[in-house]
C-alpha cells in the first residue's frame, strides 16, 4: 500500500523515495551533514533494503526538499526501528516538515514491526535534539568521537512506535 501524505507547503508530498532520487537524496545529506554525509551508492542500499522505509519529501516534478533514511533490525528480542539520516533542506526549516517525515517513517517502522526507535544525533544540534524529545525520544548515552572530526553524538531512543500514532 503506497501512502501519500500532504505536508506543510503548497504541494509538499511525503512518499517513499524512487530509485532515481537517491543521488538527490545522498547530495542533501552531504550538503547538510558535511561531517557524516552518504554517498549515492549507500543511500540505494538503504532503498533497496528498506524501500517503505526511505522516504523524500518533494514537489511533484520538483526538488527534493527534505528525507529521512530509517532501517529496521531484527537483531536481539526487540525490533527496533533505526533512523540513520533525516535532513530538511536549510530553505524549509522550521515549518514543520522534519517532524512529518519522522512521524511517517515511524509508523511505518511500526508496521514493519519495531517495538523501539533509535537514533543518533550531533550533541550540538539543539533544533533536531528539540525535535526528537517533542516526540518522546529520550537520550540514552553519549557517543564520544562518533562522527569525524571528533564530533560527539547522543544516542536517543523511543519505546514501542504505535502504528497508527506516534
Amino acid at each position: 500500500m503506497r501512502t501519500r501524505a500532504r505536508v506543510a507547503g503548497a504541494g509538499i508530498v511525503v512518499r517513499p523515495a524512487r530509485p532515481r532520487e537517491c543521488a538527490a537524496i545522498a547530495e542533501l545529506d552531504t550538503a547538510l551533514f558535511p561531517y557524516a554525509g552518504l554517498s549515492p551508492r549507500q543511500v540505494s542500499y538503504y532503498r533497496r533494503r528498506s524501500p517503505r522505509l526511505v522516504l523524500v519529501a518533494v514537489v511533484p516534478g520538483g526538488a527534493t526538499l527534505g528525507f529521512v533514511i530509517a532501517s529496521v533490525h531484527r537483531r536481539g528480542p526487540t525490533p527496533c526501528l533505526h533512523i540513520v539520516s533525516m535532513g530538511v533542506a536549510r530553505s524549509t526549516r522550521r515549518k514543520g516538515l522534519g517532524r512529518r517525515l519522522l512521524v511517517s517513517a515511524i509508523r511505518r517502522g511500526g508496521r514493519a514491526g519495531a517495538r523501539r526507535v533509535r537514533l543518533e544525533v550531533w550533541t550540538g544540534n539543539r533544533a533536531a535534539i528539540g525535535l526528537y524529545r517533542s516526540l518522546g525520544f529520550g537520550i540514552t548515552r553519549r557517543c564520544p568521537d562518533y562522527y569525524e572530526a571528533g564530533r560527539d553524538a547522543f544516542l536517543m531512543q523511543k519505546p514501542r512506535p504505535p502504528t497508527d500514532g506516534v
